[in-house]
């Protein structure tokens, strides 16, 4: 008997062809603050990596800019914040994913 294990598909994300880009299940989340400003200012610092690991409980910060680089050290000013959001399912968040 052989049992056969498949993970949703997930969209390619913007490093596609780039770095590893296997299957994998979505991280999911529930919104726990909802923020409406941005800034021209942030100063964030876009580290080298591609892929990041997040756990189940963790409460990251939602946001988004319009000026996209994946070159490793970019400061990234212009930003627009969403929110917090607490994880109910952990996983793997790639740079450029968009769901």
């Amino acid at each position: 008997m052989t049992s056969s294990f498949s993970l949703p598909a997930a969209p390619p994300s913007l490093d596609s062809g780039l770095h590893e880009n296997g299957a994998k299940r979505a991280v999911r989340g529930t919104l726990v603050k909802v923020l409406l400003h941005e800034r021209t200012d942030r100063g964030m610092v876009l580290e080298p990596f591609a892929a990041r690991c997040v756990r189940r409980g963790e409460v990251h910060e939602l946001l988004t800019t319009d000026r996209w680089t994946d070159v490793p050290g970019a400061r990234v000013d212009r930003v627009g914040f969403l929110g917090f959001v607490e994880l109910d399912l952990g996983g793997v968040v790639d740079r450029g994913t968009r769901s």
